[in-house]
């Protein structure tokens, strides 16, 4: 078979035709290179992958928002001068609310107390100065109303019914109860007496007077009471003496034990107990007993309160809600 060849102008044709398309692919791949690596026009950046946004469109259809502007640091808090809330005060049933700025200036003083020992505290006067920011003593007429550095007899005052127990007056009441106390402690063989009672404004000023030309008053305050704020005149207070020695040897006598486990039996408590100088105002004075009736004295023996301060406020000006 005879293979027709073509002619030289029909050759020539397919030469131009076949290089003209491989030029038309040179310029392309050459011009897709140029689009690839140009760089990108001032202010705009190459774009990201598209990012879910919550509502779940891409962030090409949400709106752009503004950059943020820096968030300065918070400035901390002035300490503030104001006193503390009292809304807390206001729920115990022995508040008073004419005492509300003490609570809460007493709070901001000892912020280791809890509510509740920050208003008996005031109620008791704590909050002030000895003998100086005092009121008069209530309730005299009672057998349990408190004489302190924050409570005040009158210099006339005179308890009622005194009478002489071995050369000390006492209340009727506190006599009574002092002669079954000692009765019981000497079957129990424990033998005591009494060596102080009632005293009178003068006698309570030479008392305080005559220590004071020996001791500092700063020293004298603390085992001496000032006139008119001695509880002895109140004919409800006795010093006692154990079995051997004198007041002052009181606390190394087996009676002194005796006395204190059993008072609260006879109306007594021990007045100024150890450890409890800041409420009483005075150093601890285990010869020091003060009748109060069997039923207070018991309570306060059964509740653990250890001052008459902290009881008065709780239980005899104020009275629980049950």
């Amino acid at each position: 078979m005879q293979i027709k060849r073509p002619s030289p102008k029909r050759r020539r044709r397919r030469v131009l035709l076949a290089a003209a398309c491989l030029g038309l692919l040179v310029a392309g791949a050459a011009a897709a290179l140029w689009l690839y690596d140009r760089p990108d026009p001032p202010g705009q950046a190459a774009p990201e992958a598209e990012d879910i946004s919550p509502e779940g469109g891409s962030s090409a259809d949400q709106d752009p928002s503004p950059t943020p502007e820096p968030v300065p640091e918070p400035a901390s808090e002035p300490v503030s001068s104001a006193p503390p809330e009292t809304d807390g005060f206001a729920r115990l049933y022995y508040y008073e609310a004419d005492k509300a700025q003490r609570y809460a200036e007493y709070a901001r003083l000892h912020p280791e107390l809890n509510e509740g020992e920050v208003v008996w505290r005031v109620n008791a006067g704590l909050d002030g100065r000895h003998y100086v920011d005092y009121e008069p003593a209530r309730n005299t007429g009672s057998a349990h109303y408190i004489v302190s550095k924050y409570r005040r007899l009158p210099d006339d005052f005179v308890p009622e019914g005194l009478v002489d127990v071995g050369g000390y007056p006492m209340t009727a009441e506190t006599a009574g109860a002092y002669y079954a106390f000692q009765a019981a402690g000497r079957a129990a063989g424990y033998r005591f007496s009494a060596v102080s009672g009632y005293r009178s404004i003068d006698s309570q000023r030479r008392l305080y007077e005559g220590y004071l030309q020996k001791d500092s008053a700063e020293v004298v305050d603390t085992y001496s009471a000032r006139p008119g704020f001695s509880e002895h005149h109140t004919g409800r207070a006795v010093d006692l003496a154990g079995s051997s020695g004198g007041l002052l040897d009181f606390e190394n006598t087996p009676e002194c034990a005796y006395v204190h486990e059993n008072a609260h039996l006879y109306g007594f408590i021990l007045r100024y107990p150890q450890g409890w100088e800041w409420a009483t105002g005075y150093q601890y004075e285990p010869w020091h007993i003060t009748y109060v009736g069997v039923e207070i004295a018991t309570d306060m023996f059964e509740r653990g309160i250890p001052t008459l301060e902290e009881y008065t406020v709780k239980f005899i000006e104020h009275r629980p809600e049950h």
